[in-house]
């Protein structure tokens, strides 16, 4: 039986830790860089570089914090999940045969990556990882959906096991995609005719996630 070894983030802690991050380190990078600037005359968007960089320092050292250990062995029968105690959750092992399951869905956004089964008895279960993590997932993902083939392929009577869309693939993922494109080509035009443009930051935030997202939903359906 084939085992893996999967780092999961809770959504939820992962935005606490960055609230956390951000107004805990605040204080003293606002002192410090109070200080570089009197001292050295940094510019202002300086000292707002040294203190992204102190940020994503701190969120990468404190990182592990977050994680929630999963491992997970498959064969051509059946899965085990088993998840490590974590903060308030007790540990957790889930185990299934493949006729068990009714569908699967894995979606890769910009921040996270999800994987979610639905059983034929309605339950759900869902993992969340941050995207690009170092783990075993992309070798897990791999081994499930070869297996899911061979389980659909070996038993043609059964029902097969079914693939989600995901929302990149669906049509409300793809009128947002235009709706998004849409803004990025009004935004210029209209500053131009006005001649009032918006902030830099704004506009690479904006510019950034909406390419993100257009680009996802391009790939999903090609």
């Amino acid at each position: 039986m084939k085992r893996y070894t999967l780092l999961l983030t809770y959504k939820a802690t992962y935005f606490i830790q960055l609230f956390l991050t951000i107004l805990l380190s605040m204080p003293l990078v606002v002192v410090v860089l109070a200080l570089l600037r009197f001292l050295f005359k940094l510019d202002e968007w300086v000292a707002i570089g040294i203190y992204t960089l102190v940020v994503f320092a701190i969120l990468k050292y404190t990182k592990s914090w977050i994680h929630r250990k999963a491992e997970i062995s498959l064969d051509s029968h059946e899965m085990t999940i088993q998840m490590e105690k974590y903060l308030f959750f007790s540990e957790k092992m889930v185990t299934f045969r493949w006729e068990e399951l009714a569908e699967y869905k894995y979606q890769n956004d910009q921040y996270f990556e999800l994987f979610k089964l639905k059983f034929k008895n309605g339950k759900t279960l869902t993992l969340t990882r941050e995207t690009g993590e170092k783990d075993d997932f992309a070798h897990f993902l791999k081994k499930f959906k070869k297996l899911i083939a061979a389980h659909t392929n070996y038993f043609p009577e059964r029902e097969p096991i079914r693939a989600q869309k995901t929302f990149y693939e669906t049509r409300a993922g793809l009128v947002a995609a235009f709706v998004l494109a849409f803004i990025l080509l009004a935004i210029p035009i209209t500053s131009c005719f006005t001649q009032r443009w918006p902030a830099i930051g704004n506009m690479l935030i904006l510019y950034s996630g909406s390419f993100a997202f257009i680009y996802r939903v391009y790939s999903a359906r090609n």
